[in-house]
């Protein structure tokens, strides 16, 4: 279980995600929307989304992370167009 201070700390560190998204079953989703990928990668939000936190003093687990590549659909939301994620644990 997240405290609502832990969530908070999240929220306020974590500025390299687009959507932070806090499971029932205590896993955390953050994501990153991108259209074009400018030399980044899944990898790389994966180890930015780890050096934001750690500079908070949140230590997590990283159980997922990855990269969902979709056509672009002008005002459709973060998960229906492409877009990296990092789901995770804290510690």
């Amino acid at each position: 279980m997240i405290t609502p201070e832990i969530k908070k700390l999240i929220k306020e560190n974590l500025y390299s995600a687009d959507k932070i998204t806090f499971k029932s079953d205590g896993t955390v989703e953050a994501l990153r929307s991108f259209y074009y990928r400018m030399g980044k990668s899944a990898e790389d939000f994966e180890k930015d989304v780890k050096e934001e936190l750690s500079k908070a003093d949140i230590k997590i687990q990283v159980i997922k992370s990855g990269e969902e590549f979709r056509p672009f659909r002008g005002g459709a939301g973060i998960r229906k167009n492409s877009h990296w994620y990092v789901i995770f644990r804290v510690k």
